[in-house]
């Protein structure tokens, strides 16, 4: 622990600090880069050194110098430099978790390192690529391209490229659950990295160790691993190694229940993270605060990082972006077929040369036994000797002219096998070109929808500010009712629910609606709705439930329904009016009950089946309901987006029975105890879901 405090010391005041030999290297190639404005290999060198030791300290500099390099390259037509600069870029691309444009850059390194038979290179994008393979949950496809690099580092008896990939293996066996193999690879790395004296490879591999141990929940151990890690990350300014070593601690002091440390650690891996912009580490983080705050019991912080949590993952893992690296994978695929073509032509060569010299051969021997065989002879029947050795002779030619058809009906065979493989590898060349191409077009559009979705979220956030400015504020609903609590949880950032009261005197007036559609649809309708209640509540000052709800009901009919705009539905709406004179709850509902509690029993004042606006109703008036208000009687009203959330262990809508029980359930406690109980149930019942959200879901409790 006096360890642990005497890091943390540290990491507060010098976290930000260079090691003195970093630093030294850094300060030269600075002045190498001011000093020297000659564009020329000397700055595009410099150039690439620089954007690649400060990549885990400053990833925009980082990106900003390899950027300066590769226009540079260019412009010096140094082309096999950018097999180095590619995957160099790949690692930044990666490290932020956009996949896709990782993919595309070792992909180039691999092609040029190729082209340029740069063995170095070829080894590191074959291991970038398998470990993209892996993030994205294909870690078996992901060690064929690891094994590849692992040879190719071995014959050029590169240690320190065969530690990295030990680290890649390791990671890629662990996520297959074979844990043996994934100890044996990271104990391997550690073993070359130690010798090497490399600290910041170092320090990935005690990590890499740590986790192992900690899935054994060997914690102790562990937890040494884990703070040396820390230590050189640290000296090293290495801020993806300090985020990896501080959540991995902090994953320890969760899972020992040291629940306070784990809080502040994370807090401080969080920061860094979010600071260098990886997205993984990020998404890591608040995985874990979601677990410290489920096991304290505190639901609202645990659905809160669970929240964030997704969001990251949806936009990491999107259908497009799974998409790309599927096509990865299709292209190499292809390139494997293509490259087992060509050595199958090559050894039906080989096949075909050997049996000439085979066949070859055998005349010779033929011939030459026969010479032997005649001048060693010296019997006296010549003629007869000499018939037989004509036929015998007739007979080994005859035996030859067989295997020359033999021959020649295994070249037509070859030559047809040629054929076929030529005509193979030209589908795949046209396969190839027409996938370059695709996956071209793919790249253009899918940029141009990321600036579109990027300017849509921004007016979607902005709506989202402006429909909260028209909700009812906390305060506002404190001044009208005694005890309160709200839930409003939109399904796609703005919402098609909404809730609205107002002060009418002696009189208090509550509603939930829940409009048409959800998203941007569905905000729309909210708009219209609130306008409509201002209207009819404020201007015409009518304050009895059903009628508010007949005059809104028809004000829909008159603006959605014409001629032109023939939508079927308008919105479901509860309304509560609270008379202060008579101490009597007057309620009218379309689609939205009211739920009441009193003497411990549960009871519900039903709503008209059908929408406030939908143009089927039947000429059949709003019912009025109304109930004597009893001290301490509690009202609910909810859109029925919490009823129909799937989840639980078959996966099925939350359902209104299981709604119903829940409210009678909570009755035992406070206005707040009630809604925190009703959020974790809510948390736990999404969280083993298989579907996201699948509607907007309000809340309104009260007590009068």
């Amino acid at each position: 622990m006096m360890r642990l405090a005497f890091i943390l010391y540290i990491f507060i005041f010098l976290s930000f600090n260079l090691s003195a030999q970093s630093k030294k290297t850094l300060d030269s190639l600075n002045h190498l880069l001011i000093t020297h404005t000659q564009k020329d290999s000397i700055q595009l060198y410099a150039l690439i050194e620089y954007a690649w030791l400060v990549r885990n300290s400053n990833i925009s500099q980082s990106f900003e110098y390899s950027q300066k390099a590769l226009y540079l390259a260019r412009e010096l037509k140094n082309e096999a430099i950018l097999a180095k600069l590619h995957n160099q870029r790949g690692v930044y691309y990666r490290n932020i978790s956009d996949y896709p444009e990782a993919e595309r850059r070792f992909s180039e390194a691999l092609e040029i390192a190729e082209k340029y038979n740069n063995k170095l290179e070829m080894a590191y994008a074959n291991n970038n690529l398998g470990d993209l393979l892996r993030l994205t949950n294909n870690p078996t496809e992901g060690i064929k391209f690891m094994e590849r690099a692992k040879d190719i580092f071995i014959s050029l008896k590169d240690k320190k490229g065969e530690a990295y990939t030990y680290i890649r293996l390791s990671e890629a066996y662990q996520k297959l659950k074979k844990y043996k193999e994934s100890y044996d690879y990271a104990e391997k790395s550690l073993v070359i990295r130690r010798n090497l004296k490399t600290q910041t490879d170092i320090s990935a591999s005690l990590n890499r160790i740590g986790d192992l141990l900690a899935i054994q929940e060997k914690y102790k151990e562990s937890l040494e691993y884990y703070e040396e890690a820390l230590d050189l990350a640290m000296k090293n300014n290495d801020a993806t190694g300090k985020v990896a070593s501080l959540q991995d601690i902090g994953k320890v002091y969760l899972r020992t229940k040291r629940f306070s440390e784990a809080d502040s650690i994370l807090r401080f891996a969080l920061n860094i993270a979010i600071q260098i912009g990886n997205r993984e580490q990020e998404s890591n983080i608040y995985e874990f605060f979601t677990e410290l705050y489920e096991r304290q019991n505190i639901t609202e912080q645990a659905y809160h990082f669970y929240k964030k949590r997704q969001e990251i993952k949806d936009s990491v893992f999107s259908n497009q972006r799974m998409l790309q690296i599927s096509q990865m994978r299709v292209r190499y695929d292809l390139k494997d077929k293509d490259l087992q073509n060509k050595a199958l032509q090559v050894q039906l060569e080989k096949e075909q040369f050997m049996r000439i010299i085979g066949f070859s051969f055998l005349i010779v021997v033929a011939i030459g036994g026969f010479w032997i065989y005649r001048n060693s002879v010296k019997l006296k029947k010549v003629n007869e000797e000499l018939e037989k050795k004509n036929e015998e002779i007739n007979t080994t030619l005859e035996s030859l002219g067989q295997a020359n058809k033999a021959i020649s009906q295994k070249n037509h065979e070859l030559e047809k096998k040629n054929e076929e493989i030529n005509t193979t590898l030209e589908s795949l060349e046209q396969a190839n070109k027409a996938i370059s191409q695709k996956n071209h077009e793919i790249e253009i559009r899918n940029k141009e929808i990321e600036l579109k979705n990027r300017d849509l979220l921004h007016s979607i956030d902005y709506a989202l500010t402006i429909q909260q400015a028209i909700l009812p504020t906390t305060e506002q609903l404190s001044t009208l009712v005694k005890e309160h609590f709200i839930i409003w949880e939109p399904r796609d950032i703005i919402s098609g629910d909404f809730y609205w009261v107002a002060d009418k005197g002696s009189k208090i007036i509550l509603v939930v609606a829940d409009c048409t559609g959800h998203g941007v649809p569905g905000a729309l309708m909210s708009m219209m709705g609130n306008n409509l209640l201002n209207s009819v509540i404020h201007d015409k000052e009518i304050h009895q439930p059903d009628l508010i709800l007949e005059h809104i009901h028809q004000d829909l009919l008159e603006n959605l329904h014409t001629e032109q705009t023939k939508i079927i539905n308008g919105m479901d709406i509860g309304i509560c009016v609270y008379d202060k004179n008579t101490s009597v709850m007057h309620f009218s509902g379309a689609g939205i009950p009211l739920y009441y509690i009193s003497d411990n029993q549960l009871h519900t004042l039903e709503p008209a089946k059908t929408s406030a606006g939908n143009p089927h109703k039947v000429d059949e008036k709003f019912e009025l309901h109304s109930v004597a208000v009893q001290p301490n009687m509690n009202f609910y009203m909810a859109s029925d987006g919490y009823k129909d959330q799937f989840g639980g262990p078959d996966n099925k809508k939350f359902g209104t029975k299981q709604f119903k029980q829940m409210l009678v359930d909570i009755q035992a406690f406070d206005i707040q105890t009630q809604h925190n109980t009703m959020l974790r149930n809510l948390y736990l019942w999404k969280r083993s879901s298989f579907d996201d959200q699948t509607d907007d879901i309000t809340v309104l409790g009260f007590r009068i």
